[in-house]
């Protein structure tokens, strides 16, 4: 498991996992994050 430290960015494996774990739909978030105007993926 990768660390999540600032600036860094996680993996997107790491990332649908903790989709899969929270039973969120990983869609809807990267939806949100471009409605949001946020680039940086790490930043979470």
């Amino acid at each position: 498991m990768g660390n999540m430290v600032a600036g860094k960015n996680v993996s997107l494996e790491v990332l649908l996992k903790i989709c899969e774990v929270l039973d969120c739909d990983f869609a809807d978030i990267i939806e949100a994050r471009k409605e949001s105007g946020e680039d940086n993926a790490g930043n979470l």
